[in-house]
């Protein structure tokens, strides 16, 4: 097991190509780039199951209890002898990292814009 500080960008794919899953215990957050990034190489994820984890990373992820650290220790025993949970959280994860586009996240951050531009005109001046 290895435990990595900061990455050179570079090295990132083989990395999550070599990884046995992303582990992710984050308080904060979601902050979505390192799992979608998993996703992209077929890394399986487990995650903390924080507000925003299940809209964001759904079925592809297994999501846990931040503070629970036997909760990460069991998915990890999951995923490491369990390979048909492995290659479906993969499949999923795939799919999933294929629906967040470049494309897909600039056309929804310019339609919260909009709503919010027909918000702000009702507004009294």
């Amino acid at each position: 097991m290895s435990f990595l500080n900061v990455v050179p960008v570079e090295k990132l794919p083989a990395l999550y190509r070599e990884a046995s899953a992303l582990v992710y215990p984050s308080f904060g957050g979601p902050e979505n780039l390192p799992p979608l990034e998993a996703f992209s190489f077929d890394c399986p994820v487990i995650a903390a199951d924080v507000p925003g984890a299940q809209e964001q990373l759904g079925d592809g992820a297994i999501l846990v209890d931040p503070s629970d650290w036997r909760a990460f220790a069991s998915a990890a025993q999951s995923i490491l002898h369990g390979s048909s949970q492995r290659d479906a959280l993969c499949a999923r994860g795939k799919s999933r990292a294929m629906q967040r586009t470049s494309q897909s996240f600039v056309k929804k951050l310019l339609d919260r814009v909009t709503e919010f531009e027909n918000m702000r005109s009702a507004w009294a001046s």
